[in-house]
């Protein structure tokens, strides 16, 4: 399964994930921690989710396209 470059995935659990690209592979954030901060997950070459590099139950498979998408943030910001 390929991901899309930003966009909104959910786990099983409700959980909502952006998916950015890595340097080896997709990072999944928390949208409502951003990109800044660390990711939750990255998928390895197996499909895999990574926590802080340990295999976790969830795989790409689990992942469900919302047909959303997240805005990089040089797009979301707003001049007052």
């Amino acid at each position: 399964m390929q991901l899309k470059e930003n966009g909104i995935y959910t786990l099983p659990d409700g959980r909502e994930l952006i998916a950015r690209t890595g340097t080896s592979g997709y990072l999944l954030h928390d949208p409502k921690r951003g990109v800044a901060a660390a990711p939750l997950y990255a998928v390895d070459h197996d499909g895999h989710l990574l926590s802080w590099g340990r295999i976790t139950r969830w795989t790409l498979d689990d992942l469900q396209d919302t047909g959303r998408i997240s805005l990089p943030p040089t797009q979301t910001l707003r001049f007052v």
